[in-house]
């Protein structure tokens, strides 16, 4: 499907010339877009913001071996998907993993630059809320992202 150039007049060829070249290197660069190698199964590489890990304890049990891992959603962004394993310490210690949505909030009532990782936004009956203590600790907050009232420890180290 080409242009026939004899065809036309000897002052129009430029123009034709010019045209064609425009659609080449249009053409050539959407090529290249596509060239792009699509990732291999098993080779997606997840950014992680981190795993944190540790034992949640109550005052009236042993507590939760509690792991979450959170997974950006891609370079820059403040939300991803989660996995959270609990296991409660004990003699029932089947392994509950939990998947979903979190996103990052600013501010809880007492902070108002506190960052704040809140798994199933979307959801507020199933929600669960960490605030960020630093770059390696987080510690699990109510779903009004108060501070929990413990006499014992409640926080997760980053493992990863």
């Amino acid at each position: 499907m080409g242009v026939n150039l004899s065809a036309h007049p000897f002052h129009e060829r430029p123009f034709l010339m010019k045209k064609c070249a425009v659609l080449s290197i249009l053409a050539l660069l959407f090529l290249a877009g596509c060239a792009c190698p699509a990732p291999k199964n098993g080779d997606e590489a997840h950014l992680t913001l981190g795993t944190f890990k540790g034992v949640l304890r109550s005052s009236q049990g042993k507590g939760t071996e509690t792991e979450l891992t959170l997974n950006l959603r891609g370079p820059g962004w403040a939300e991803g998907d989660y996995i959270l394993k609990e296991t409660p310490v004990g003699k029932n210690n089947k392994t509950v993993i939990t998947r979903g949505e979190w996103t990052t909030l600013r501010g809880t009532p007492k902070d108002d630059d506190a960052v704040v990782y809140q798994l199933e936004p979307d959801h507020y009956e199933r929600s669960k809320c960490y605030l960020k203590v630093s770059e390696k600790e987080i510690r699990p907050l109510d779903r009004d992202q108060n501070e929990i009232r413990s006499s014992v420890p409640l926080t997760l180290r980053r493992s990863k």
